[in-house]
């Protein structure tokens, strides 16, 4: 059964910390935008952070089930597939 939809709205700097690193090929990605949009809401809820110069990326969430996209560009072109770009096609959840 799939989880009741909550009229709770993730605001950054709420709920619990997420921590992690982004790699592509082994390699950390700097300066990567994530996002990571609210599956449970019946509205789109989304937070907004990004990798530091080694990766790791911090942010804060309420419990729920999250798609997560990942952009990076350097000098004007997408440093990683455009599949992670979108919440369709990147595979990316967090729970």
């Amino acid at each position: 059964p799939d989880p009741k939809k909550t009229t709770d709205v993730p605001k950054k700097g709420t709920g619990p910390a997420v921590r992690g690193v982004v790699r592509y090929k082994g390699q950390p990605v700097a300066d990567a935008d994530l996002t990571f949009v609210s599956l449970d809401r019946p509205a789109v809820a989304a937070i907004a952070t990004k990798t530091g110069a080694d990766g790791t990326y911090t942010t804060n969430l309420v419990a729920g089930r999250y798609a997560v996209t990942v952009a990076a560009t350097a000098n004007g072109k997408a440093n990683l597939p455009p599949r992670f770009a979108t919440t369709d096609t990147s595979g990316l959840r967090v729970t």
